[in-house]
């Protein structure tokens, strides 16, 4: 059998019990890496160094995340064959160079959710107080919005899929999570939901022009015109959430509470991505130091 056909069995073989988006990354991965380069290969044949080679083209490119979830693809694959798990076990895991976190100052931050396209304000105001992913803040509904309780329910999410936009659970048991339901939220919130009585079909709390809901990409695009139009620097979707994780960190709140906020599986994630946020209070304290002495 060859690898392309094995792993695209293998893959298949796990569709029930997987996330559709992980499933969609596996087929992603094999087609436009592993196939190209060494999908021909009878399975019983890979040897290492073409694995190796494999991935190290990848990194080449710069695409060193990427190199590692191939890695990951072809270990855990390797766990059903027992050639290409000896193949595995020989070869380390490409090491991934995270880029540098890009976030907005607390200055930038107020300027946008202040002086933007009116329509997105709440959208830019959820990222950037709750820290919502991006497929958290186009697949919130009105019956996750809980004001007795005062509590946001965090438990649907939209995303494309094969070209297809799907509701599904967030990414990860600690994703489902419930935070608080801020005045100033509420206050945000409100003509979109005199709007949504008006249209009683929609469920989802930004629901676009027709109430169907917002894609992903569009929560995108919208960013890139409001920061451009405010003339602030260009930061993705995923960079409010940094910035209100940022924000938080300096101001030197707790990093475990951050943790359940952000929906990390790990408080080691949410310190490893933040560490170096840390320095910012550091930094000012020797600085007033210097000062001092100076």
């Amino acid at each position: 059998m060859l690898l392309t056909d094995y792993l695209a069995q293998y893959t298949a073989l796990r569709a029930a019990s997987l996330a559709a988006r992980t499933i969609e990354a596996e087929k992603r991965m094999l087609r436009l890496y592993v196939a190209p380069v060494i999908g021909d290969t009878p399975v019983s044949r890979v040897t290492v160094i073409q694995v190796a080679e494999l991935l190290n083209g990848i990194s080449a490119t710069g695409h060193t995340r990427t190199a590692s979830a191939v890695y990951t693809f072809l270990r855990s694959a390797g766990r059903k064959n027992g050639h290409l798990r000896a193949v595995m076990a020989q070869i380390e895991r490409p090491k991934h160079q995270s880029k540098p976190i890009n976030y907005l100052t607390a200055d930038e931050a107020a300027r946008l959710i202040t002086h933007a396209d009116p329509a997105w304000r709440p959208v830019w105001l959820l990222a950037l107080t709750l820290g919502l992913r991006r497929g958290e803040l186009a697949g919130l509904r009105w019956q996750d919005i809980d004001d007795a309780a005062g509590v946001i329910h965090i438990r649907n999410q939209r995303q494309r899929i094969g070209g297809k936009i799907i509701d599904s659970a967030p990414k990860s048991a600690s994703g489902t999570r419930d935070l608080p339901l801020l005045p100033i939220i509420e206050d945000a919130l409100q003509p979109l939901y005199m709007l949504h009585q008006c249209r009683p079909g929609s469920v989802y709390v930004f629901g676009g022009h027709d109430g169907g809901g917002l894609s992903p990409s569009s929560i995108n695009g919208a960013l890139r015109r409001d920061l451009r139009a405010l003339g602030i620097r260009s930061v993705t979707v995923h960079g409010l959430r940094h910035t209100m994780a940022a924000l938080s960190v300096t101001h030197q709140q707790s990093v475990r509470v951050l943790q359940a906020v952000l929906g990390h599986a790990d408080v080691s994630t949410t310190s490893r991505i933040y560490a170096h946020v840390d320095m910012q209070p550091m930094t000012a304290l020797c600085a007033t130091v210097a000062q001092t002495i100076a």
